[in-house]
């Protein structure tokens, strides 16, 4: 069976983020992220 993987590389994505993994909950199997140092709450968001 195969899977799908999501990944992102973020930075300062606080106000998009959350939408985004929502519009794909259901579809992937996986998802990584990399948060590039961001200062906002993106990190907390994509937990």
């Amino acid at each position: 069976m195969s899977t799908i993987g999501l990944s992102m590389i973020v930075k300062e994505g606080e106000a998009t983020i959350r939408a985004c993994l929502e519009s794909v909950r259901g579809i992937v199997d996986q998802i990584v992220i990399a948060d590039t140092g961001s200062t906002d709450k993106s990190a907390r968001d994509s937990a």
